[in-house]
């Protein structure tokens, strides 16, 4: 609107129309019968796009493991390279009684067994353990009749060694066997004819007996017939019996030697050599790629179950309050001396902190006030990390001193990281000079209960010094540091209005919100969210889904926030700080136009978090 003195009636929104509407499900404080904000914010946070970033966010670490198993792949190949394996093969012949399709793997079965490792190992001359020794190769049947051993061995002659014993200690063995087989075959064949041989023999003696007697008696002559007899058979049986015995020694023993002359070793122990190179190439990626792998299931699973705040949609509604601005990633390292303020990105937080005061070229002071003394306050909260705002905060004191202002700087935080980096370290009321810039700088006494500020209600007490400083003063800038089992009763005697910082990944749910209530409650108006290190691929927009970002009223400092005699007007336009960048930030909404006097039923734009439609909550008086 061209015209400067038009009113802006807002119809204020009931509890119907919020209802009807889709986003009102998500405000702050409404009833949630899914469990509330913090479990929307959960789902959010497990998103696969949260975890894509994450990913890509933390890609150093995932990085820097991948190189850690490339270097252990790398070590493991020199450490314990690769062994290297010898071949070799054996013709078996097949021995007696053995079956063609068979045998070969009673063969293989044997050249793994024990005995043969041992004699092996006896062979070579090694202390090595049998077991181990077995472990280290493996027999395989290539054919019916082709045996193949292959030995693993630290280099190529020792793998080539230790086939050709593993060759040689089988083959005895085996002829062993086929031999014991042989004796197993022919002996019990041996022992019967030599039992006939014996009962043969004493048939004889006493048929000879019999035969050798002039004169026999009937009965003699009866028992001589059954000798004869029985000597016939015994003599015929044990025939039978030598046949048969010679006809299978014969067989068994030209088997038997037919296998042990034919069974030989065809091909002698040869190494299979490779590339070492290859091999190392392939040690390294393995260990790279493994450990590559580790590295990412680790960001995930961290991501997965980590609560920390990182989207600008989720600090909004932690807080309560739209996210007015948000920075890329600023080192704390980086943020340790004054020099560090002409960071960009500190620029853009001291611009934004800037917006968030009066503009006394602007208006006029009021006729209440001594001329040239137009006093504002602001609060600057951190949740986590404190250097970077504390930069922040120290940039916006200089910049300010140097447009003639006094300034009072009080650090409430423990450490004081704001007042050392204006070199002031003691507690108490200090004057510092930075830039050519003179400040007055208050640190609060450090393990104390939090001190009153100079804007005290009635009845508490502040340092004389310092309510003197401030009555002389038009600006006082406060970094504060709050505790849950403190509170902020002192938040608003040191700033009607709080600024909260957020760095992403470092706070969570739970203690953004502490800090956002713990504002409100103590009677303070929570201004603005500033998001530092946000992700480049957060696309949400930091809104609370209140009536504000319903209706997209413009931001404004809230004229409720300086009627307790710092300031009364409710100019929305913001300061134009000489360390600001040139371009507003792009979470800034456009400047309000000049309130006029609101209508019953109107609303006056109030602070962030406040929507249209609703009239701001009285400032502390």
């Amino acid at each position: 609107m061209d015209d400067a003195e038009e009113t802006v009636t807002l119809r204020r929104l009931s509890d119907t129309d919020l209802a009807a509407g889709s986003w009102t499900e998500s405000r702050l404080g409404d009833p949630d019968p899914g469990g509330g904000p913090a479990v929307d914010a959960a789902v959010g946070l497990a998103s696969l796009s949260f975890i894509a970033a994450a990913i890509r966010r933390r890609t150093r670490f995932w990085c820097l493991a991948g190189v850690l198993g490339l270097l252990l792949g790398a070590g493991l190949y020199v450490v314990h390279p690769p062994k290297v394996v010898a071949t070799t093969d054996i013709l078996l012949e097949l021995g007696p009684s053995e079956d063609l399709n068979t045998a070969i793997q009673t063969d293989a079965a044997l050249a793994t067994s024990r005995p043969v490792a041992y004699a092996a190992l006896k062979k070579l001359g090694l202390n090595e353990s049998t077991s181990a020794f077995v472990n280290s190769y493996t027999a395989t049947g290539v054919t019916n009749r082709l045996l193949q051993i292959a030995v693993s061995a630290s280099s190529p002659s020792e793998s080539v060694r230790r086939a050709n014993a593993l060759a040689q200690a089988f083959l005895a063995f085996r002829n062993q066997q086929l031999l014991a087989y042989q004796n197993l075959t022919v002996s019990p064949l041996e022992q019967e004819v030599n039992a006939n041989k014996t009962r043969v023999a004493a048939l004889q003696a006493q048929f000879d007996q019999l035969t050798g007697l002039t004169s026999r008696t009937p009965e003699q002559s009866q028992q001589l017939t059954s000798v004869t007899a029985q000597l016939n058979n015994a003599r015929a049986t044990l025939s039978v019996l030598v046949q048969n015995a010679r006809s299978t020694q014969q067989s068994v023993t030209s088997a038997t030697n037919a296998a042990v002359r034919g069974s030989h070793i065809i091909n002698p122990g040869s190494a299979v050599v490779k590339s070492r190179v290859k091999a190392a190439i392939i040690y390294a990626v393995t260990g790279m790629l493994g450990f590559l792998f580790i590295g990412i299931a680790i960001v995930a699973v961290t991501a997965l179950v980590s609560d920390k705040l990182r989207r600008r949609d989720d600090v909004a509604q932690a807080l309560g309050v739209p996210v007015r601005l948000s920075t890329g990633r600023v080192r704390p390292r980086r943020a340790r001396t004054l020099a560090a303020a002409s960071q960009p990105e500190i620029l853009r937080i001291t611009g934004h902190l800037a917006s968030l005061l009066p503009d006394d070229a602007a208006e006029p002071a009021e006729p209440a006030e001594p001329a040239g003394h137009r006093a504002a306050a602001l609060a600057v909260v951190p949740t986590d990390r404190p250097e970077i705002p504390a930069l922040a905060v120290v940039a916006l004191a200089v910049a300010r001193a140097g447009q003639g202002e006094r300034v009072i700087l009080a650090d409430l935080m423990p450490g004081a990281p704001a007042a050392r980096l204006l070199g002031v370290r003691a507690p108490g009321l200090h004057q510092a000079t930075a830039d050519g810039q003179q400040l007055t700088v208050y640190v609060a006494e450090p393990g104390t209960i939090p001190p009153s500020g100079p804007l005290r209600p009635a009845g508490e007490q502040t340092a004389a010094e310092l309510s003197a400083a401030w009555a002389s003063s038009g600006l006082l800038l406060t970094l504060v540091h709050l505790d849950p089992m403190l509170g902020a009763g002192h938040l608003v005697s040191w700033a009607p209005g709080a600024a909260v910082l957020v760095t992403a990944g470092q706070s969570t749910w739970t203690r953004v919100q502490a800090v956002g209530e713990m504002i409100r409650l103590g009677g303070a108006q929570l201004v603005s969210a500033i998001l530092l290190g946000a992700d480049k691929g957060d696309e949400s927009l930091g809104l609370t889904h209140g009536p504000a970002d319903l209706y997209g009223a413009p931001y404004a400092p809230a004229a409720s926030l300086y009627a307790n005699g710092l300031a009364s007007s409710a100019n929305g336009r913001p300061a134009k700080a000489p360390h600001a960048s040139p371009a507003s930030p792009a979470s800034e909404a456009a400047p309000a136009s000049p309130a006029a006097p609101a209508s019953p039923g109107s609303a006056t734009p109030g602070p962030a978090g406040t929507g249209a439609g609703q009239v701001p909550p009285p400032a502390p008086q």
